[in-house]
């Protein structure tokens, strides 16, 4: 039972900072925001911010490494997904925490998103089995970062644009775009 009890009290330690961040970010830019003022906000002590962070970073990455959890568990119940389907899938994560894309963007830690995008890629890439998408070789080296790439200027765009396309929309335009491009090489 202790374990249970410690389990949900990381997790709440962590939602409180992760919101307080955010919340900062609403007010001022990121490089204004102390851990001082971060745990004073999310009333938890700074010995508890170590605790779970090494630095303001660590903060926007646990968020993204959180989404990309919950957004994973998505692909993983798919039966045979396609990658029509996992990059639906993409295109919804980032639209449920547009919110927090776009604060980092604009404190200019978009560099953040795409390291964690290119490592979720990786896994992805690496780890969906399915009958209808194919292993690739040297996935790691060419196509978890073309992907990556892909998805981050993409989503920099689609914020920039207040996401007025549809996940399904820009799904179509990203594998039509694919399919168009890898036809003209053959």
């Amino acid at each position: 039972m202790p374990k249970t009890r410690n389990a949900k009290a990381k997790i709440g330690t962590k939602k409180l900072i992760n919101l307080a961040m955010y919340a900062l970010l609403l007010k001022k830019p990121y490089t204004e925001i102390s851990v001082k003022e971060i745990c004073y906000r999310a009333g938890v002590s700074r010995m508890s911010f170590y605790r779970y962070f090494s630095a303001k970073d660590d903060v926007i990455i646990d968020v993204c490494d959180f989404q990309f959890e919950n957004f994973y568990e998505k692909i993983k119940v798919l039966k045979n997904p396609t990658w029509e389907d996992v990059f639906l899938i993409v295109f919804y994560y980032f639209k449920s925490c547009r919110r927090e894309v776009a604060l980092s963007k604009r404190s200019g830690l978009q560099y953040l998103i795409l390291n964690q995008l290119n490592s979720y890629m990786k896994y992805i890439v690496n780890n969906v089995k399915s009958e209808k998408i194919p292993p690739i070789a040297n996935a790691n080296k060419v196509a978890a970062p073309f992907l990556a790439g892909g998805f981050f200027m993409i989503l920099m765009d689609w914020i920039e644009r207040d996401m007025e396309d549809s996940p399904e929309e820009l799904r179509n335009l990203f594998v039509d775009f694919i399919e168009k491009s890898l036809k003209n090489t053959k």
